[in-house]
C-alpha cells in the first residue's frame, strides 16, 4: 500500500471528489482526516470526519489543532472543498462573488496556513489544490468561478516558493468536468459544449483524477506545478 501510515487531510469529504479521494487513500493504508458541513457515509477506523464550515476561521483553526493532537503531523493536505457558479457576469449577484471568493480562495489559503505547522513535521509535506479547466478555457458564464480558481493557481505558485525551505511541496490540478454534484445543475448542453473544446473530447473520470493526485502526493521533486486534465496545457 503506497500511502501506508501517511497522515492525510482532505476538505469536503461528505460526497463527490472528496469522498472518492478519502476512500482511495484509505485503501492505500493512509490515515485520513476529513471535514464537511454534512455527515460522511465512510465507515473506516482510520477515517475521522468532522462537521465543519471551513469558512469559519476560528473553527478551522481549532480543527487543525485537534488534528495535530491526534496525528502529530500532516503528510498530505488536499484542499478539495469548493463551489461553482455559472452565470453571465451581469446576472451574478455580489453574494455569489463573496461566497466563491470566501470558499475557493479564502478557505484554501486558511487551510494551508493552518496546516503548515504540522506539514513541517513530515519528511516531505504535500499540499494539493484544485483549479479547473475553466481557467485556460476562459469560459463564458464562469467569470467569478474561473477568477477564484486562477487565484488558487497563484496561491499554489507562491506557496511552493515560500514553503520550499520547510520541504513542503505545493501543486495544483485542474479537473475537466467530472460527474459529481458540482456540475449536476449545469445543463447538459453547456457541459457538452465545454467538453467539445477539450483536446480529449471527453469528460474526466475520478480514476484519472486519482492518478494525478497519487503522483503529486508521492513525488519528491514536483512543486509549483499546475496541470489540467482533458489534454490542456
Amino acid at each position: 500500500m503506497i500511502f501506508e501510515g501517511k497522515k492525510v487531510v482532505i476538505t469536503g469529504t461528505s460526497k463527490g471528489i472528496g469522498e472518492f479521494l478519502s476512500k482511495k487513500f484509505l485503501s492505500e493504508g493512509a490515515d485520513v482526516e476529513g471535514c464537511s458541513r454534512s455527515e460522511s457515509k465512510i465507515t473506516n477506523k482510520k477515517f475521522v470526519h468532522t462537521l465543519l464550515d471551513i469558512n469559519d476561521a476560528g473553527d478551522l483553526e481549532r480543527w487543525f489543532f485537534e488534528i495535530g493532537k491526534r496525528n502529530k503531523r500532516i503528510d498530505i493536505l488536499i484542499n478539495n472543498a469548493g463551489a461553482a457558479s455559472m452565470n453571465h457576469m451581469i446576472m451574478t449577484p455580489h453574494s455569489t462573488v463573496e461566497r466563491l471568493l470566501q470558499l475557493n480562495v479564502g478557505a484554501t489559503f486558511n487551510c494551508s496556513r493552518n496546516a503548515v505547522r504540522y506539514l513541517k513535521k513530515s519528511e516531505n509535506g504535500k499540499i494539493i489544490n484544485f483549479s479547473s479547466v475553466a481557467v485556460p478555457l476562459r469560459l463564458e458564464g464562469e467569470a467569478i468561478y474561473s477568477a477564484t480558481k486562477a487565484a488558487v493557481e497563484q496561491l499554489t505558485r507562491v506557496f511552493a516558493k515560500e514553503l520550499a525551505s520547510f520541504n513542503i511541496d505545493c501543486n495544483c490540478i485542474g479537473p475537466s468536468p467530472i460527474e459529481t454534484d458540482l456540475i449536476k445543475n449545469v445543463p447538459d448542453e453547456k457541459i457538452n459544449a465545454l467538453v467539445a473544446t477539450l483536446p480529449s473530447g471527453k469528460k474526466g473520470t475520478l480514476e484519472e483524477l486519482w492518478e494525478l493526485v497519487k503522483t503529486y502526493a508521492g513525488s519528491n521533486s514536483q512543486t509549483g506545478q499546475i496541470v489540467y486534465m482533458g489534454g490542456l496545457s
